[in-house]
């Protein structure tokens, strides 16, 4: 990230550092560092001026030196070692190196040769950022330089890059025992306010629009200020040993300070479990929309992936329950109480507490709708819920004629894309299809060896793909205003707005005719196409 930023123009020298210690850090989520007027910096702006502007402006935005100071105060405040924010990857701003313990590695000065501080205000030269000179700003490593800060972002997405030996980032554990967020609804002020559209109202689902769109402009001072003290309170738990160290011991009354549960592992399962088969459903009602599927197959294979997410929990008529309102009940009971229902009161603390709501909130959604799925399809199918009203067998095998059973079709097509649209797992860190390598080949020249052919490589190019996530400031709009979020500007039609935001497959010659450094919109650099035979390594 630092070289992606500062090694292309200019004088550069890299400061190398190394930990002794366990770091107690303060992580601000989201893309909290991207500098952006669009409420990026809002959680940490109401932190620090319990206060925030709609349109704050670019000299409070850009101005990181300011907001570093005052970051390093509420760290200080916290009595932690620093702040951490995410953009295209993580980056960690340490207050104190010798409180923290941290240890000077090296120091090397990386500039090109012959390339002067003064390159990249040439005003003769064009000035464009994804291209090295002499068409564009920086040293001959320039572009390269960009397209290696997403790789560098792409080692710690996990599995979700489809780049074998991706693994998650490993070096930051979250500590939910400690887990702040301006949604808890004892924060008055922002009850209901969340739901902000940006860009003139747009609110598209690949978008900015839903979550991404949410902003704190009418938090109140109160419960800014509130926030603060529930931060402090969280960083006693990070830091102090025991209970009787926190100032806030109080809070806890008769509650542990922390359970020890892994929320993120439950979490991820829930996503996991349900995620794969509500897609599938979504994806079979689209195919039998566009004439792809029939309606029976539709059905058919809408009610198995239902049966199999609600099996677990589905007993049918015993003598105990008789009733189908009796077996939605018992069946929607133990899904959605699955990994609650044994956790006692005491053994979390408040902020755990809002995470155990939630989970149980969201189950009940998806235990609901599963199993509303499951009945409408069961009687087009297996028929065997009591009561249930179901079709006979004459009737399914006529039903494509049924306008009554497509109006039916329709109805659920939109319920599924509402439950969609609220779940909002928009799986933003995953590629549709697995990234590969592309192969290039110009010219091929073989030569004999006493042992063997060869094949000269010079002439060939080989291309990893990376699963490319649009982060800022690195943006990928071809033909549009290079850049993270100001790339999503209104003129853009909705399937550009979608393939901006989408996460997609790219190699490094197509992130060079659409990507580069993103810039504010007045300081947008011109739009270059890269030639096909243009570009650092072609």
């Amino acid at each position: 990230m630092g070289l992606g930023i500062y090694a292309s123009t200019g004088v550069t020298f890299m400061h190398t550092f190394v930990t002794t210690k366990e770091l107690k850090l303060l992580y601000f989520d989201g893309q909290s560092a991207v500098l952006s007027t669009y409420g990026t910096l809002d959680s940490q702006t109401a932190l620090l001026r319990q206060h925030i502007l709609k349109e704050p402006g670019i000299e409070f935005t850009y101005n990181e030196t300011a907001r570093g100071y005052e970051l390093c105060a509420l760290a200080n405040d916290m009595h932690v070692d620093g702040i951490m924010r995410m953009d295209v990857g993580f980056e960690t701003l340490i207050c104190n190196f010798e409180s923290s313990h941290l240890v000077q590695s090296h120091v090397v000065n990386v500039t090109i040769p012959g390339i002067g501080s003064s390159r990249e205000d040439d005003p003769g030269l064009p000035q464009d950022p994804t291209r090295p000179p002499p068409h564009g700003i920086g040293n001959m490593y320039a572009s390269n330089n960009g397209w290696e800060w997403v790789r560098s972002g792409t080692w710690h997405y996990g599995g979700y890059g489809h780049i074998a030996g991706n693994h998650p980032e490993s070096r930051v554990v979250l500590n939910l025992c400690g887990f702040v967020t301006f949604y808890d609804p004892n924060l008055r002020s922002l009850s209901g306010k969340h739901h902000e559209l940006i860009d003139d109202g747009q609110s598209f689902q690949s978008g900015w629009g839903l979550r991404r769109g949410h902003r704190l402009l009418d938090v109140s001072v109160e419960d800014s200020a509130m926030v603060k003290t529930w931060v402090r309170t969280a960083s006693d738990i990070v830091t102090s040993p025991n209970i009787q160290a926190y100032s806030s011991a109080r809070w806890f009354e008769d509650r542990v300070p922390c359970s020890g549960i892994n929320w993120q592992a439950l979490t991820e399962t829930i996503v996991s479990q349900h995620k794969g088969r509500i897609t599938e459903i979504a994806a079979a009602t689209a195919r039998y929309q566009q004439g792809l599927m029939s309606l029976e197959d539709f059905f058919v294979h809408t009610h198995g992936l239902s049966h199999a997410t609600l099996q677990p929990f589905l007993q049918y008529s015993t003598g105990n329950l008789g009733s189908i309102e009796e077996i939605k009940h018992e069946t929607l009971q133990r899904c959605e109480l699955l990994y609650t229902k044994h956790i006692s009161s005491k053994d979390y603390n408040r902020f755990e507490a809002l995470i155990k709501d939630s989970v149980e909130i969201v189950l009940r959604r998806i235990c609901s709708w599963e199993w509303d799925t499951f009945v409408w399809t069961e009687k087009y199918t297996s028929n065997l819920l009591p009561n249930g009203g179901g079709a006979t067998h004459e009737k399914t095998t006529n039903m494509s004629g049924s306008n009554a059973v497509k109006e039916e079709v329709k109805t659920f097509a939109q319920t599924i894309k509402d439950f969609l649209k609220w779940i909002n797992w928009d799986l933003w860190t995953q590629c549709e299809e697995k990234c590969s390598w592309n192969v290039r080949a110009r010219r091929l020249l073989f030569f004999l060896t006493s042992s063997r052919v060869g094949q000269l490589s010079n002439f060939m190019r080989v291309q990893q793909e990376l699963c490319y996530i649009p982060m800022w400031p690195l943006g990928y709009a071809p033909g549009k205003h290079q850049g993270g979020p100001y790339g999503g500007s209104s003129n853009l039609t909705y399937a550009e707005q979608r393939d901006f935001w989408r996460p997609q497959c790219l190699d490094r010659k197509a992130f060079d005719r659409g990507g580069g450094r993103g810039r504010d919109p007045d300081h947008q650099l011109p739009d270059v196409l890269v030639p096909a035979d243009r570009g650092f390594g072609s």
